[in-house]
This record gives C-alpha cells, sequence and structure tokens, in this order.
C-alpha cells in the first residue's frame, strides 16, 4: 500500500468516525431536548427529533441503537400529547367520586336517624300502658298459636 493509499485510507476511516460521532451528538442532543420538563410538552425536541427522523441515514444509525420509530411515536404521542388529557380525565373522575362518596355519607347519615327514630318509637311503644296491659292476651294467643 502506498503512502497515498494509506493516508486516503486513514482520512476515509477518520472522516467515518466525524460522521459516527456527528449522528451520536446528534441524536443524543434529540433525546435530551425530548425530556418533559414539569410535564410540559417539549417542542423544541419534537422538532429536533422530525429533523433527524427526515435523515435516512440518522434513522439507520438509530436503529442499530435498538430505536424504534414506532415506539418512539407510541411513546411520545402518549407522554406529550396524553398527558394533560389523561391528567383531566383522572381529576373528573376523582371529582365524581368525591361526590359519590358525599351523597353515600349524607344518606347513611339520614339512614342512622331514620333507625334511631324507629328504635325510639318501638322503645316508646313497649313502654306505653297499653302495651303494658296487652301483654297477657299476646302471651295466650302466642300458646294458642303453637298448640295448632
Amino acid at each position: 500500500m502506498t503512502e497515498e493509499e494509506w493516508n486516503l485510507f486513514l482520512g476515509d476511516n477518520d472522516e467515518k468516525d466525524l460522521e459516527k460521532a456527528t449522528l451520536q451528538v446528534q441524536y443524543e442532543k434529540a433525546l435530551l431536548l425530548l425530556r418533559n420538563i414539569d410535564n410540559e410538552v417539549n417542542f423544541l425536541g419534537l422538532d429536533k427529533f422530525e429533523e433527524i427522523l427526515n435523515d435516512s441515514e440518522m434513522l439507520m444509525y438509530m436503529e442499530k441503537k435498538d430505536f424504534s420509530l414506532r415506539e418512539y411515536y407510541k411513546e411520545y404521542r402518549v407522554r406529550n400529547f396524553g398527558i394533560s388529557e389523561e391528567i383531566s380525565k383522572k381529576d373528573r373522575r376523582i371529582l365524581e367520586l368525591s361526590n359519590k362518596d358525599k351523597e353515600n355519607k349524607d344518606r347513611i347519615t339520614q339512614l342512622d336517624a331514620e333507625l334511631n327514630r324507629m328504635r325510639d318509637e318501638i322503645h316508646n311503644m313497649r313502654e306505653s300502658t297499653s302495651w303494658k296491659i296487652t301483654r297477657p292476651f299476646r302471651k295466650v294467643g302466642r300458646i294458642i298459636r303453637k298448640t295448632k
């Protein structure tokens, strides 16, 4: 191999290494930009990823890094655009359940009050003079019903 061929070979490798490093830096930069900050959508990261996904060489590099375009869209669609809607749904559900809980507690309070009123009514009835006077007649009635 001549010196000229050797330099050409080394120059190509240096250029390839530089190209690979540039791709890696672009990929890492896009990943960093995509991170959510306080559950806000990071459009800068989405724009950067959109830019590098249009580059077929970059896409091939990313796939070698176990990057899946399908998983990317699935994850970031939910993460960046579904979170606030999901949180709103959960908040509405919590409010709905809280209202239902309050209604149930109010209903329990009403039923407890009615139960106490009925117990008082039964107690007052059993303590009444008429209930005490008719006690022997009720006892005779039970005996007659048992013998039949």
